[in-house]
C-alpha cells in the first residue's frame, strides 16, 4: 500500500554519497508491486532517467514515480565545475526531469556528506575511474566554503513542481548504509516496511594507494582500469571505515572554513540534529546513533 502525497520523488546523490549502492538495492526490493515506478541508474542523464520511469509507469499504472541518479544533480565529477557553487546544473536537471514526468508535486531528497569527506570520497571515485589528477587539482579551492548544501537545497526548492526538499546526512546511516535505500522508499509514501539487503561497499585505498593508483592511471587505458583497482585494493587497502588521506592540517582548515555554514545548515534544515554535527570527527560520529 502507498500513501499518495507526491506524484514523484527525485533522489539526488553524488557517487560520493553512495548512489551506486542505493541503485543496486532499489533494484532488489520488488517495488513495482508496491505501487512505485522506479528508475535508478548512475549512467543516464536526467531526461533519459525520467523517460525510463514514464515507460515503467505506463506499464504498471504506478501512483508514484521514483527517480534516483547523480545526473539529477547535473552530472559530471565533483571538482572544478563546483568552484563557485555546489552542482550548478542541479536545478536545470530537476526541472528537465519533472517536465519529462509531467509531475506537479514532487519531493526531492538530497543526500549530504560533510564537505572534507565528500571531497575525499569524490577524489577516490575519480581515481578509481582512471583519473591521475591530484586532490589539489580536482579541488583547487578546497578551503573555500562553496560546497553549500543549504544553498543547493534552496535552489532546487525554487524549481516549479518541487513541493518539498529533504536533506539526509549519510553519516546517520553509517552503521547500515543499505537503509539509505529503504528510507528512500518510505519517503515515497510506501506504508509497508521494506527490508533492504546488505550491499558490498567498494574497497578503499590507503593514502599511498591513492598515489599509486594515480601514477598507474597515467599509463593504462579504460579497459585496464579494473586491473588497477584490484591491484591497489589488494596491496594498498584503506581503513574499513572509509578512505581518509587528507593531512590533519588540511582537514582542520576545511572544517574551520565550513563551520559557520554547517551550523546554519543544521539549524535551518536539520533542526532535530545537533548544529555542531559537522564540526569534527567526534561530533560527526555521533550522528550514527541518531537512527537507533
Amino acid at each position: 500500500m502507498i500513501h499518495l502525497v507526491f506524484d514523484a520523488v527525485l533522489h539526488l546523490a553524488l557517487p560520493a554519497t553512495g548512489s551506486v549502492q542505493i541503485s543496486q538495492v532499489l533494484g532488489r526490493l520488488g517495488l513495482r508491486e508496491r505501487g512505485l515506478a522506479v528508475a535508478a541508474d548512475a549512467d543516464l542523464d536526467a531526461e533519459a532517467l525520467a523517460r525510463c520511469a514514464v515507460a515503467e509507469r505506463d506499464v504498471t499504472h504506478a501512483g508514484v514515480v521514483l527517480l534516483s541518479g547523480p545526473a539529477l544533480l547535473g552530472g559530471g565529477m565533483l571538482g572544478p565545475a563546483d568552484a563557485e557553487c555546489l552542482r550548478p546544473g542541479a536545478a536545470d536537471a530537476v526541472a528537465a526531469a519533472l517536465a519529462e514526468l509531467g509531475a506537479g508535486k514532487a519531493r526531492v531528497v538530497i543526500d549530504v556528506r560533510r564537505q572534507d569527506r565528500l571531497m575525499e570520497h569524490a577524489h577516490l571515485h575519480a581515481v578509481r575511474h582512471g583519473s591521475s589528477v591530484s586532490f589539489a587539482e580536482q579541488f583547487p579551492q578546497a578551503q573555500e566554503p562553496v560546497l553549500d548544501w543549504q544553498e543547493l537545497a534552496d535552489r532546487v526548492a525554487a524549481v516549479p513542481g518541487v513541493a518539498e526538499v529533504v536533506l539526509r546526512p549519510v553519516e546517520t546511516f553509517r552503521a547500515r548504509p543499505e537503509l539509505l535505500a529503504a528510507d528512500l522508499v518510505v519517503l515515497t509514501g510506501v506504508v509497508e516496511p521494506v527490508v533492504a539487503p546488505a550491499v558490498p561497499v567498494p574497497p578503499t585505498f590507503s593514502a599511498r594507494g591513492v598515489l599509486v593508483a594515480r601514477a598507474l592511471n597515467e599509463h593504462v587505458g579504460p579497459e585496464e582500469q579494473a586491473l588497477v583497482r584490484e591491484f591497489v585494493a589488494e596491496n594498498f587497502p584503506g581503513p574499513p571505515a572509509g578512505n581518509q588521506f587528507l593531512r590533519a592540517q588540511t582537514r582542520a582548515a576545511i572544517l574551520a572554513a565550513y563551520a559557520a555554514l554547517n551550523r546554519t545548515l543544521f539549524r535551518a534544515r536539520l533542526p532535530d540534529l545537533p548544529e555542531d554535527a559537522y564540526l569534527d570527527d567526534a561530533h560527526t560520529a555521533a550522528l550514527a546513533t541518531s537512527r537507533e
